[in-house]
């Protein structure tokens, strides 16, 4: 029984915990993914959310910021149970370039960058509209 809230103080373990249930640093993501970094949500670590509720019969989507690796294909979060995914892998980028520190886009639609023509758009906005149309098509 839960009756007191338990969070970790940054983006990576929080997504972490929120996606599997488990305390982050089981997953070996108890610090920020910063950088390129080699690791990430890995599969052994335990199902996420999406993978619960698709294996369900739900439509799943996820929409914003996942941070919780893309070195390899099996962290990406279409390889995790999403069966949509329209956002940035990294920690953060230009909100209205799209662009990490390094310069690189990380504006994704599924497993492919996003077109270039959504630069200059807000990243809330765009967010925003795509998660409106993911629920107007599966309500």
């Amino acid at each position: 029984r839960l009756s007191s809230y338990y969070t970790h103080p940054v983006c990576t373990p929080s997504r972490a915990a929120l996606q599997t249930g488990r305390f982050a640093h089981r997953c070996g993501l108890a610090f920020p993914l910063v950088g390129a970094p080699p690791g990430g949500l890995d599969p052994e670590c335990g199902r996420t959310i999406g993978e619960v509720l698709g294996d369900a019969g739900y439509h799943t989507a996820l929409v914003g910021k996942w941070h919780l690796g893309h070195a390899k294909k099996k962290y990406l979060p279409t390889r995790r149970g999403y069966d949509e995914f329209f956002g940035l892998l990294g920690g953060g980028f230009d909100h209205f370039a799209h662009t990490a520190a390094e310069g690189t886009r990380d504006l994704m639609e599924g497993e492919a960058e996003a077109g270039q023509h959504l630069a200059g758009t807000h990243s809330t906005d765009l967010f925003t509209r795509r998660a409106e149309e993911v629920i107007r098509a599966h309500a």
